[in-house]
């Protein structure tokens, strides 16, 4: 479903480091675990990231895994397939 979703979006093709999908992790965010979860599979420490998210609750998320993060309110509002 995941590569479903980043295929759709036009992402798919983008090097991530690493995936996460929401079965990943029993906690969910505002827990810091999914986070945490992705550092460590990418093999970076939480502090050297930067966490961009749609929603006040991830910016939670991010400083509770010892992160910086931000908002855009624009990422939940693109139409798939839109050229942004």
């Amino acid at each position: 479903a995941l590569d479903l979703e980043l295929s759709r979006s036009g992402l798919g093709e983008l090097p991530f480091a690493a995936l996460l999908a929401a079965d990943d992790s029993v906690e969910q965010k505002p827990h810091p675990r999914p986070l945490l979860l992705a550092c460590e599979r990418a093999g970076i420490a939480a502090p050297g990231c930067f966490y961009v998210g749609d929603a006040p609750h991830d910016i939670v998320a991010a400083r509770a895994a010892g992160m910086r993060g931000g908002v855009s309110a624009m990422m939940s509002r693109v139409p798939v397939g839109a050229s942004v």
